[in-house]
């Protein structure tokens, strides 16, 4: 009998569960790498951000404007919120990233409530800066004084300060934005008594009360005006935070002073400033000091309680701390700038 030359199917055949365990396995893998590079985990991370360069967002009246040849680069950080599995495992292999929890960066505040608060503390800075810089010229802002909005009741203020009220100087400090109120009492504790003096030339004592560690009148206030001697435009855009002060400040100087102040060449500056010239810490200092050190810096300024870690992370970055804006002015003319701007013209006390 003649055998059969077609195959025997029976054997040959595999079962549906075995033919189908390559798509079904394709399909699961595909979903978790999807999961991974889709589901956002609860981790923020922290990198270094794009330098904003002070002198090329700043306008100033051409009868003022001072030519330079210098870049001033204020240091950012670029902030991602809840990463991927993929983008936190990238995160953690970059040397220069910092994966954390968000509760290490904004504590319990939400996006909005962050970026609100960053937009606020930027203009705040903007204020002072442009303060500052003015004053260390000699052509400071003419004061009008800050209006009171608000008075802490039970305070010994209470009693003798109203909405509306104008205060114009504090033991004799005149006032122009209200970081002045708060440098004004700087030094002095609580059960200390304050002369205040208001728009109407009536000075009233004022006995200071607690907030934490501070002597405040408790008040609230806002400026009355602080009219600038001339046009001055700085634009920050995406910019958010503090840290950015002390850099605005020097770029004012820069562009307001004849000379070279930054020595040429381009310089890296970050750290808060105050309106009596103190130069505050800020957050990132390493991912400020990589960034500075590819931006090509000759020199980066940072504030003394970021020293130690921006030289660990500097290479051949030379890195200055320093405490004040003099300090800052010192290391610029040590590294080959043009020394302290002296002040342009005589002014009454506005410090």
């Amino acid at each position: 009998m003649r055998q059969s030359l077609r195959p025997d199917r029976r054997r040959t055949e595999l079962p549906r569960w075995r033919t189908a365990l390559p798509v079904i396995t394709f399909t699961a893998v595909t979903v978790a790498w999807a999961a991974a590079l889709l589901v956002p985990l609860n981790y923020v991370s922290l990198g270094p951000g794009l330098p904003y360069d002070v002198g090329s967002h700043l306008t100033i009246d051409p009868a003022h404007n001072q030519p330079t040849s210098s870049r001033l680069l204020s240091m950012t950080v670029r902030v991602r919120r809840r990463l991927s599995a993929f983008e936190a495992l990238a995160g953690w292999r970059d040397r220069s990233v910092d994966v954390i929890s968000p509760q290490k960066v904004f504590g319990t505040e939400t996006q909005a409530q962050s970026v609100a608060r960053g937009q606020i503390e930027i203009a705040d800075a903007k204020t002072v800066a442009t303060v500052v810089a003015l004053r260390r010229l000699g052509l400071a802002p003419t004061p009008h004084g800050l209006r009171v909005l608000d008075v802490l009741e039970g305070t010994p203020a209470s009693a003798l300060l109203h909405q509306g009220d104008v205060i114009v100087a504090v033991d004799g400090r005149r006032l122009c934005i209200g970081n002045d109120l708060s440098a004004a009492l700087a030094d002095r504790r609580p059960g200390d008594i304050a002369q205040v003096e208001l728009a109407d030339r009536r000075i009233i004592a004022v006995r200071l009360v607690a907030a934490g560690p501070r002597a405040i009148i408790g008040i609230g206030v806002k400026t009355v005006d602080c009219a600038l001697p001339f046009a001055i435009r700085l634009e920050t855009g995406p910019v958010i935070g503090p840290s950015g002060g002390l850099a605005m400040t020097l770029g004012l100087l820069d562009r307001l002073s004849p000379g070279e102040l930054l020595g040429g060449g381009t310089v890296a500056v970050t750290g808060t400033i105050e309106i009596d010239g103190r130069v505050g810490p800020i957050g990132g200092v390493k991912q400020k000091t990589i960034e500075a050190r590819r931006a090509g810096a000759k020199l980066f300024i940072v504030p003394n309680e970021e020293l130690a870690q921006a030289r660990s992370h500097a290479g051949p970055l030379r890195v200055v701390g320093v405490a004040t804006l003099d300090d800052a002015l010192r290391a610029l003319r040590a590294a080959g700038g043009g020394g302290l701007p002296t002040p342009m013209t005589k002014v009454g006390s506005n410090q």
